[in-house]
């Protein structure tokens, strides 16, 4: 294990605090961790100087949500070392206030099916920017209701194409995002290219330069993919991450911190990128 540059919190669809993942990133030996919660910057100096005093060092980061308007599909967006937040500030904003919306309907929609009280859900999403699917799916779960996060009842009420209480969030565009990104002097880099197929958008964005990295070692990414995307990293010269995609007891795979990384050299060409944009 050495850099895992995928992990999120209870900032917002994560199971854990900000300061209890640094400290498991301690506990676990891991180097690097880097905290990269779904469209908010929760990465803070403090939490910096927390992992120095442990011997770990933290990346702050954050995961954009974008759509790939070649195919309508999710897009994923990793992005390290920002150094004007204001422009993703915003962007997150906006994300955020359309995730709420939606999250306000599919809340109401599976109380029709499943009572809970509203106090349920935020007591799980009181520490997030925005109500998550997960959060009720929580209090589901502490309800009674199932036992498990992504089993037969979350796709009963939030499949994308007929679940009963499921509501759509307004993602912007990747390339626009990008634009964002660059403004911002992150590091961007294409998270988890299997998890919505994105192999043509990598190829596009890698051959335009709109991206910087892309990620290689993650596990939704099949072990058949990766000689693949190290070479198509390899042509365009991108950086090379991993990461875990951490998020605790909800997540589908049940992954402990640092189960999936980058290796050693690849995190210091990493470090190396940041430092430049600086």
């Amino acid at each position: 294990m050495f850099a895992d540059l995928h992990c999120h919190t209870l900032r917002s669809d994560g199971s854990v605090m900000p300061e209890e993942l640094v400290r498991l990133a301690a506990a676990r030996k891991i180097p690097v961790v880097a905290i990269t919660d779904h469209d908010t910057l929760s990465g803070t100096p403090q939490l910096v100087e927390l992992g120095e005093s442990l011997g770990v060092t933290v990346v702050p980061g954050v995961e954009l949500s974008t759509t790939d308007p070649a195919t309508g599909r999710k897009a994923h967006i990793l992005v390290y070392g920002i150094q004007n937040p204001q422009g993703i500030e915003q962007l997150c904003e906006e994300i955020c206030r359309s995730r709420q919306e939606a999250g306000e309907i599919m809340l109401e929609k599976t109380q029709r099916h499943y009572p809970i009280p509203r106090e349920m859900v935020e007591r799980h999403a009181k520490n997030a920017p925005a109500l998550f699917k997960q959060h009720i799916m929580q209090a589901l779960m502490d309800a009674g209701y199932t036992d498990t996060m992504y089993g037969p009842l979350f796709r009963e009420l939030f499949d994308s194409k007929n679940g009963l209480a499921y509501s759509a969030v307004s993602y912007p565009n990747a390339h626009e995002a990008l634009k964002i990104v660059r403004q911002s002097g992150g590091v961007a880099v294409l998270a988890h290219p299997a998890e919505y197929k994105s192999y043509d958008l990598l190829r596009q964005m890698a051959a335009s330069g709109e991206i910087d990295g892309v990620e290689v070692w993650h596990p939704r990414n099949p072990p058949e993919d990766l000689p693949w995307l190290m070479e198509v990293a390899s042509q365009h010269g991108l950086l090379m991450t991993g990461g875990t995609d951490f998020h605790g007891c909800k997540t589908k795979r049940g992954l402990p911190l640092g189960s999936y990384t980058a290796p050693e050299e690849h995190w210091k060409k990493l470090k190396a990128q940041m430092e430049k944009s600086r």
